[in-house]
């Protein structure tokens, strides 16, 4: 400002208040620094448990500790009265990492998100085993030290399993990677988006232009899982996933004694506590009164105390069940230590014996259908309801303040359709994010080469073949995973950090190009802040140690740049190096070739009407073969495993040349008793229950037709071999419904599978970016 010549006194006067407020600055800049490295060296890192979870079942957080960012509730209160479902420290005990709660009760049976979870990735060849692909030995790493313990190997919905037949695995980000895992009180049921679980339709209205996008296969098709509650909810319960993991595999030593967990694997699976314990703990409170005549001990909340009266009802003295040899004492105290108040061994009591063969209904509401049987006595519901109310008095409680005040919003994104023309779902707020606050947080899984996501072509067996490939692996390449395109990466590192929340859903916009409007992105990426002090320890390690770590360790966040309203889509900034390759791509792209009558699988699953007429043959002895579609139909081969009847390899070569009344009589048998196992269609199929099948005819009946079974490619599918394969015959269904036909897409025809499909990583600011991990200075190429 220019200051007139008469007021020069004054100026002065200002210069020095200038001066004054400047030295006051700087000192609190210098102080803030002080106390904040204070701060930050008084916390203690909390141990981190190593996970090797089995494959095929989902991942538990181990890593994340209990320290809370003191930016979770700082402008957002209100937004935060409206979220339900958080992310805090678990409720399992002892235990140092997160879990995931509900603030809302929840009924039985209802959908969590109300809508879909994030999209899921299907990883090809993630867990591939084959000695000559190059990397084999960090691939191998990677999988078993990081990915198995997160991915669904097992619970994939076929369309997921139809996208790479051999060996699919499924990453489903959110609820499908984040709950901790409890066999007795699992909560969390799933099921394929009930509608369009694959949406291959999201780039244009119009299916004839579908395929012209340069964004066509640059992201996952398959729609997130639909999860919902297995058993009724209260605020404050945190929200469990079984994983399948319900038996432990060994006898534990009652001798060892815990000592922090130097004393026991570091295998998260013998570090959880498992039905036998709870089981065991059950027997021996039965024991006592009031469930029966003997008295409790004296100074029965002791650890002492109760460390004996364990040791001698464990004893053959006391009749020890099988339950009791596979127990741990440790989990067998944890729960005995909050029972040795009479009233609390009186109220349970008294719940358990309410409990009636007429309760049943209520209990599979409170319990869970998958704990609570039809077959069940009265004598068994009364025991398995004291195993249930056991294993809550396990947990640390959590009242929906409490888990607000030390957690993190994980409903702040949904997913929707984005506004960007090129791109498939974004990440869109559901209750608007003040300044500055956490839009969403964000564990990653850490990848530290990403040259071991590039697939490469299956099949190699001939031994000419597999010469060649060894010589010249990059003649089979098939192009990179899609995982890259939504996995954190820097043009100068191999390392790639792939979330693991919502926040995969949040697409690209810059203060450069404005594809999001005049203001540019409304939010960015940086490391946790505070919440997760492992994360802070292991951003300091080179790349060598984390690739040899066993776990997931790192963890980012998404902070709003300023105000975002309600059902605004968030956008961050990937990068120029993005921005560059990205249009290089648009420049370069090259549609697919055309496809006569093209209509996507989301199109053609949801149309009205019949079957349509590219896919039916029209001659029992030939089957069509799309460029793009084939139907799967509902099937269960079991007993076509030893039925040999007329699938006999006297009829090969020969059936073709009988008449269509011969082929009928000899191989034909009725299809209408394949139906979906409830009545919500697609949604309720089976694993693996979906075959090949070709439209061979429609019959005089509406919406029946004569189709024929083709063998399972699916790695999993049961039977592996039937008759009727095995002789090169066909297996004919007549009057088989529509309704049980579903619409996939070949695995050779994905959009992903194009090989000009668009791949890159995520930028990842460079100012955050550690110094040690930046080991390609070179080539910028993904």
């Amino acid at each position: 400002m220019a200051v007139p010549n008469n007021s020069i006194g004054a100026a002065a006067a200002r210069q020095r208040m200038i001066i004054l407020r400047y030295f006051f600055a700087v000192v609190c800049v210098i102080l803030y620094g002080y106390f904040l490295s204070k701060f930050y060296s008084s916390i203690s890192l909390l141990p981190i448990t190593d996970v090797n979870k089995q494959e095929g079942n989902n991942g538990q957080d181990h890593t994340l500790s209990s320290y809370k960012s003191s930016k979770l509730s700082s402008n957002a209160d209100a937004d935060n009265d409206k979220c339900g479902i958080w992310m805090a420290p678990s409720s399992l005990n002892p235990y140092p990492g997160y879990g995931i709660f509900t603030t809302r009760d929840i009924n039985n049976d209802e959908s969590i998100l109300h809508a879909p979870d994030a999209v899921s990735i299907p990883l090809h060849d993630m867990r591939r085993r084959n000695a000559h692909l190059p990397l084999y030995k960090e691939r191998r790493r990677i999988w078993t030290n990081v990915f198995s313990n997160y991915v669904w190997a097992y619970g994939m919905p076929d369309h997921s399993r139809y996208d790479h037949p051999p060996d699919t695995v499924d990453f489903q980000p959110g609820f499908g990677s984040l709950p901790n895992h409890h066999c007795l009180l699992q909560s969390l049921g799933q099921a394929p988006a009930r509608i369009a679980p694959y949406n291959d339709a999201l780039l244009v209205s119009d299916h004839s232009k579908n395929r012209e996008s340069p964004g066509l296969g640059a992201f996952s098709y398959n729609v997130g899982r639909d999860f919902y509650t297995t058993r009724n909810l209260k605020a404050g319960e945190e929200i469990f996933l079984n994983y399948g993991l319900c038996e432990r595999d060994h006898p534990v030593n009652k001798t060892m004694k815990r000592d922090g967990a130097s004393s026991k694997s570091q295998n998260w699976k013998h570090q959880i506590m498992y039905p036998e314990d709870v089981k065991e703990a059950a027997r021996i409170l039965k024991l006592y009164q009031p469930f029966g005549s003997k008295p409790w001990p004296e100074n029965g909340s002791s650890t002492k105390a109760m460390r004996k009266l364990i040791a001698k009802e464990s004893s053959s003295s006391s009749s020890p069940t099988e339950n009791t040899k596979y127990s741990d004492p440790d989990f067998v105290l944890a729960i005995l230590i909050q029972v040795g108040k009479y009233d609390v061994r009186q109220a349970l009591y008294e719940a358990v014996d309410k409990t009636t063969v007429q309760s049943k209904e209520s209990l599979v509401k409170t319990m869970g259908e998958n704990l609570v049987r039809k077959t069940d006595s009265y004598k068994m519901l009364a025991t398995k309801k004291l195993w249930f109310e056991l294993a809550k008095l396990s947990l640390e409680k959590r009242d929906p303040e409490w888990i607000k005040e030390h957690g993190l919003c994980l409903e702040h994104l949904v997913p929707k359709k984005s506004t960007l023309p090129h791109a498939g779902f974004g990440g869109f707020s559901q209750y608007g994010v003040k300044f500055n606050d956490i839009v969403v947080p964000s564990p990653v899984l850490h990848v530290t080469n990403k040259e071991t996501l590039m697939l490469y072509r299956r099949g190699i067996v001939e031994n000419k073949e597999l010469d060649s490939f060894k010589k010249d692996p990059d003649s089979f390449k098939l192009g990179m995973s899609l995982l890259l395109n939504y996995c954190f990466g820097h043009s100068e590192s191999s390392m790639l950090m792939c979330p693991m929340t919502s926040a995969m859903l949040i697409n690209h916009c810059s203060n450069r190009t404005k594809e999001c409007g005049p203001k540019g992105p409304n939010a960015e990426v940086r490391w946790s802040s505070g919440w997760d002090i492992a994360s802070h320890e292991w951003r300091n390690k080179s790349l060598p140690v984390i690739d040899d770590h066993n776990g997931r360790i790192f963890s980012l966040e998404i902070v709003s740049l300023r105000d975002i309203a309600p059902n605004e889509e968030v956008f961050i900034d990937y990068g120029i190096e993005w921005e560059k390759a990205w249009d290089k791509h648009v420049r370069e792209w090259q549609p697919p070739k055309k496809v006569p009558n093209f209509i996507t699988a989301k199109e053609a699953n949801q149309r009205k009407g019949p079957i349509i007429n590219d896919l039916i043959s029209g001659d029992l002895r030939k089957t069509v073969d799309h460029p793009y579609l084939f139907t799967g139909c509902q099937y269960d081969a079991w007993n076509d495993v030893y039925n040999i009847g007329n699938y006999t390899k006297k009829w090969k070569n020969k059936w073709k040349m009988m008449s269509d009344e011969k082929i009928s009589e000899t191989f034909a048998s009725p299809g209408d008793g394949f139906v979906y196992a409830g009545n919500e269609g697609y949604v309720d199929h089976e694993e693996y229950s979906h075959w090949p099948c070709s439209i061979l005819k429609s019959e005089k009946q509406k919406g029946r037709y004569t189709i024929r079974i083709h063998m399972s490619p699916l790695k999993g599918a049961e039977p592996s071999e039937t008759s009727w394969n095995k002789n090169e015959v066909p297996r004919i269904l007549t009057n088989y419904p529509q309704e049980s036909i579903h619409y996939f897409v070949k695995p050779s025809a994905t959009d992903q599978m194009l090989p000009n499909s668009f791949r890159y990583p995520i930028g990842f600011p460079h100012k955050l970016f550690p110094k040690q991990w930046k080991n390609k200075r070179i080539s910028n190429d993904p």
